[in-house]
């Protein structure tokens, strides 16, 4: 280069930027892509966790104490009270006799959401998509327990983050494909170059 010539503009090397590529999204990816194989882990194995989730709430209802009678059984139209007045916005879809942990109830259904009330006992059962509430006829909370297996894949597909979850989605996977291509770009490249020096 004469002396006299501008100097050339600096580019940096292909793998320089791939390797930052690689490394960036590792970083700020790498929590979601975290809870992305765990929960996927869970899923693929759900059958054996829902048996341990199942034994651990068996033992949690032997340990709660009997429920006594109630004085009049419960019936329809109180069932319906005692379910409105927990959701008392709600709109009611259907009320329907049910077997519940055993029990003959009433199960009063708000779309996904209902609660279940023991005819005998008048012990009920708050139902909604995360997790089940018992209490006492009372309203002394007796119970609590959460739907592992439908909270985790919404956590999964992202969908517990609502319609903004679809986006989130789409992001996380996008960056798992660039960062899958650019390991397997660091990984070939070096091993390509040895081999094109080895013929020369």
């Amino acid at each position: 280069m004469h002396p006299t010539d501008p100097p050339r503009a600096h580019h940096p090397h292909p793998t320089r930027l791939i390797r930052a590529l690689h490394g960036w999204l590792g970083i700020i990816f790498f929590p979601l892509l975290a809870i992305l194989a765990v929960t996927g882990f869970y899923l693929t194995n759900a059958a054996l966790f829902d048996d341990i989730v199942q034994e651990h709430r068996q033992k949690k209802e032997s340990a709660l104490p009997k429920a006594p009678a109630a004085a009049v059984a419960v019936n329809r139209d109180v069932a319906m009270a005692m379910a409105q007045q927990i959701f008392p916005n709600s709109q009611l879809t259907r009320v329907r006799e049910y077997r519940y942990r055993q029990r003959d109830c009433w199960s009063v259904e708000f779309g996904k959401r209902r609660v279940i009330v023991e005819i005998e006992t008048a012990r009920y059962h708050v139902v909604d998509l995360y997790q089940t509430r018992s209490y006492t006829p009372d309203k002394r909370l007796l119970d609590q327990h959460w739907h592992w297996r439908y909270l985790i894949k919404r956590l999964h597909t992202a969908r517990i983050l609502g319609d903004i979850g679809i986006l989130v989605a789409d992001i996380v996977s996008l960056a798992l494909l660039l960062f899958s291509l650019s390991g397997v770009y660091l990984w070939v490249s070096p091993r390509w170059q040895r081999f094109r020096n080895r013929g020369k």
